[in-house]
């Protein structure tokens, strides 16, 4: 009797668990108060399949956009949380050679605020400019740096691409 109730618990238990897990999304939440602040900003956005924010800003010259997300995930340091406001500048199976690294190590020390990457995002390098901003944000901050990672990685993009308008 006692091994067809201890039967009847773990079926029971493992069914309860396996129904709770059907209708798990796990898509990211997108943070609010990203949304209000690009919102009071005037911004137009769309939220990817990460969660994220993503715009694509006009740029002042040549009729070029250019992609800019905000990250709904933060990053805490005891008394600060932050996010993450990037753009990419360049994509592709090589990595940028040594002249272009150099390039953007030399860039890094002349900016007052924000500074250039290399990621490996599966099979691909990437070449982007991020900002770390308080996560609370608001839409003329929000803005403002959005504008910089526009006006660095638009500029990079022409310089890395020989002018093309991927991104």
């Amino acid at each position: 009797m006692k091994k067809i109730c201890a039967i009847a618990l773990l079926t029971l238990f493992s069914t309860t668990l396996a129904i709770a897990q059907i209708g798990r999304n796990n898509t990211p939440e997108p943070d609010n108060r990203v949304r209000k602040a690009l919102t009071d900003a005037g911004i137009s956005f769309k939220v990817d399949s990460d969660g994220d924010f993503k715009m694509e800003l006009d740029t002042d010259k040549d009729s070029r956009t250019q992609l800019v997300w905000v990250r709904s995930k933060t990053m805490e340091y005891e008394l600060f949380e932050v996010r993450e406001v990037f753009g990419m500048s360049y994509k592709g199976t090589n990595a940028p050679d040594s002249k272009v690294l150099l390039d953007l190590l030399l860039q890094n020390g002349t900016r007052k605020i924000g500074g250039w990457q290399i990621e490996k995002w599966e099979s691909d390098y990437v070449v982007l400019f991020s900002v770390r901003i308080s996560a609370d944000a608001v839409g003329d901050e929000l803005k403002s740096i959005a504008e910089l990672v526009e006006k660095e990685t638009d500029a990079m993009e022409k310089k890395l691409t020989d002018g093309k308008d991927e991104f």
